[in-house]
C-alpha cells in the first residue's frame, strides 16, 4: 500500500486559501473563492478519511488476532498526541507571551473546548483558527469507539447517520452571518462523514469503488456549479457550503485512489508540484502559528523598517510588511516540521505496537496505512 503524496498538496492548498482569507482585501477574487472553498472543511474531509480508513484497517488486525483492541487505543491516541500536541501547546505558550492575554482565556484551548465557549459566548477569543482542532479532538474520542467497537454491518449505518446529523445541524443552527454554530462538532459531522463513507467504501467495499467514483465525480460537478451560482448570482442554498466543499473533495481523494499512480493529467500534474507538496508538509504549522505570527511581527517589522537608509520610501507599506511577516511564517512552519513534528512522528513509530500490513489485494492500489493527520485550519474567524 502506498504513500498518497497527492494528499499533501491537497493539504497545501487548503492552507493557502486560509492565508488568502486573512490577507487579501475582502474583494480581491482570491478572498472570495476562499469563502467559497472552506479551508476547514477540506482538512474535516481529509481527517474523516484517513483516520477511517486506519481504523478499519486496525479493526482487521484485531479480528487477525494481531494486536488487541485496547492496543488500538493505546496506538491511535498515542499517535495523535506525538504528532498534534507538542506544536499546539508550543503556540498556546508564545501567543500567551507576545500577546500578554489574560492565562485564563488560554483555558479553553488547553482543554480544547474553545468551539463551545466560541459558540455560547459568540466570540472568538484570542486564538480563533484553535476551534477546529477541538473539533477534531472531540471527533476523536467517540470515532474509534464507533469503528472498533459496533457491530461491523452497522459500521456503515452509524457513518451515514452522522452524515445525516452534520445535514441537519447545518439547516437547524444559526450559521454565520448570523451566529457561530458551525463551530459546533455535530455541524462539522457531514464533511467528517463523507471521508469516512469513502474510506469504507475503499477498504470494506472495493469491489463498489469504480461505481461510487463515477457518483461522487457526478455529485462534484453539480457542487461546482452550485458553488460558482452561489459565488455569482446568489443562488439559494440547496446544500450547505461545508457539503458542497466535501463533496468536491471526496471526489479528489477518490480519484486519487483510483488514479493517482498513472502518470500525466492535469489534476495529478497539479497535486504533484514539489512546493505545493512541501507546503502541504508543513501545513499544520502555518496553520497553529499563522495567527499569532500576522499578528505581533507586523509592528516588530514597522520598527526594524525605522532603522533602513530607504525608510521613507518604504514607510507603512502594508505589501512589504505582509510578505516579510509571511516569510516568518514559513520559516517557522518548516523549522517546527523538521525539528519538531517530523521526529516526533518518527518517534511514535518505535513506540506503536508494529503490526504486519493488512492485505488488501482487491482494493484500489492507492489506499494509504500511514499517511497521518489530515492537520484542521481555519478562515476567517467570522467565516467558514
Amino acid at each position: 500500500m502506498r504513500y498518497i503524496v497527492q494528499l499533501d498538496a491537497l493539504r497545501g492548498v487548503a492552507i493557502l486559501f486560509v492565508l488568502c482569507n486573512h490577507t487579501l482585501p475582502h474583494d480581491h477574487l482570491l478572498f472570495k473563492f476562499s469563502e467559497r472553498v472552506s479551508g476547514p472543511d477540506v482538512f474535516f474531509t481529509l481527517s474523516g478519511f484517513l483516520i477511517t480508513a486506519l481504523l478499519l484497517k486496525d479493526r482487521r488486525a484485531v479480528a487477525q488476532q494481531r494486536i488487541t483492541t485496547a492496543g488500538v487505543f493505546k496506538n491511535f491516541f498515542l499517535k495523535r498526541a506525538l504528532r498534534l500536541y507538542p506544536a499546539y501547546f508550543l503556540v498556546l505558550a508564545a501567543d500567551r507571551v507576545l500577546t500578554g492575554n489574560s492565562t485564563f482565556s488560554y483555558v479553553p484551548y488547553l482543554t480544547f473546548t474553545s468551539n463551545w465557549v466560541i459558540a455560547a459566548q459568540q466570540a472568538w477569543g484570542p486564538l480563533p483558527p484553535l476551534w477546529t482542532l477541538a473539533v477534531e479532538q472531540q471527533f476523536y474520542l467517540f470515532w474509534p469507539v464507533v469503528v472498533l467497537l459496533l457491530p461491523k454491518k452497522w459500521v456503515p449505518y452509524a457513518i451515514t447517520l452522522c452524515v445525516g446529523v452534520g445535514l441537519y445541524s447545518q439547516y437547524v443552527l444559526p450559521l454565520p452571518p448570523i451566529g457561530l454554530s458551525h463551530v459546533l462538532p455535530h455541524a462539522c459531522l457531514d464533511a467528517l462523514g463523507l471521508g469516512a463513507l469513502l474510506a469504507w467504501v475503499v477498504v470494506e467495499k472495493p469491489q463498489h469503488f469504480a461505481l461510487v467514483y463515477r457518483v461522487l465525480g457526478g455529485l462534484a460537478l453539480v457542487s461546482g456549479l452550485l458553488m460558482l451560482g452561489l459565488s455569482l448570482w446568489e443562488w439559494p442554498f440547496i446544500l450547505q457550503q461545508r457539503t458542497l466543499t466535501a463533496l468536491v473533495v471526496v471526489w479528489l481523494i477518490g480519484y486519487f485512489v483510483a488514479r493517482g499512480d498513472q502518470p500525466g493529467g492535469v489534476v495529478n500534474a497539479v497535486f504533484t508540484y514539489k512546493p505545493l507538496l512541501l507546503i502541504g508538509q508543513i501545513s499544520y504549522g502555518l496553520y497553529l502559528y499563522h495567527t499569532t505570527v500576522l499578528s505581533t511581527a507586523w509592528p516588530w517589522f514597522e520598527r526594524l523598517h525605522r532603522h533602513l537608509p530607504f525608510y521613507q520610501s518604504i514607510a507603512y507599506s502594508n505589501p512589504l510588511l505582509l510578505a516579510e511577516s509571511l516569510v516568518l511564517l514559513f520559516a517557522l512552519a518548516w523549522c517546527s516540521w523538521k525539528f519538531l513534528e517530523r521526529p516526533l512522528t518518527g518517534l511514535s513509530k518505535h513506540l506503536v505496537r508494529k503490526k504486519t500490513p493488512v492485505g488488501l489485494d482487491s482494493s484500489p492500489p492507492a489506499l494509504i496505512e500511514t499517511l497521518g493527520e489530515a492537520t484542521p485550519s481555519t478562515l476567517h474567524p467570522v467565516r467558514s
